[in-house]
């Protein structure tokens, strides 16, 4: 965990200079990418390891605390089936030994929702798999994500 968080704090001074132009700053990923660590613990330790991380992070190293979370769902067998997709060069044509284990793809799953329930005023998950079971599109996530975007954006002026 702590690499990354440490990556991190090394570019909160940028950020928070976005931040004080009134910009708007959307990553990726973040503090709470970290989840894949929690979730190779046995699942009584999550709830106090991820307040550990959100202290460790938000309060300790003053890493800024995400206003607005959005999870992308996708269940753990469409990653875990996707995992030779997208290879790194540094991968040498290989999956990452989190990305070959689907137990673990499914814990990370599970800490990701742990998460937005406790902080559901700040999380929304996305399941991007439609009611007719097929996987949403990019356009079509993209549509549900600047739903929800724009809900947040009308809530903060």
């Amino acid at each position: 965990m702590l690499p990354y968080a440490l990556d991190r704090q090394a570019h909160m001074p940028q950020i928070k200079k976005w931040l004080d132009a009134g910009k708007w700053v959307v990553f990726d990923r973040y503090t709470y990418s970290n989840a894949f660590s929690i979730a190779k613990l046995p699942r009584d330790q999550w709830k106090d390891k991820i307040a550990y991380l959100e202290d460790m992070e938000f309060n300790q190293m003053g890493i800024i605390r995400p206003d607005y979370n959005i999870y992308l769902y996708l269940p753990a067998q469409i990653s875990y089936a996707m995992r030779t997709q997208g290879l790194k060069a540094y991968q040498n044509g290989k999956p990452d030994i989190h990305e070959s284990d689907l137990k673990l793809l499914e814990d990370v799953s599970s800490v990701y929702k742990t998460i937005a329930q406790q902080n559901a005023k700040n999380w929304t998950v996305v399941n991007e798999i439609k009611s007719n079971g097929m996987r949403m599109n990019p356009n079509e996530v993209f549509d549900c994500m600047r739903g929800i975007l724009d809900k947040y954006i009308a809530r903060t002026k």
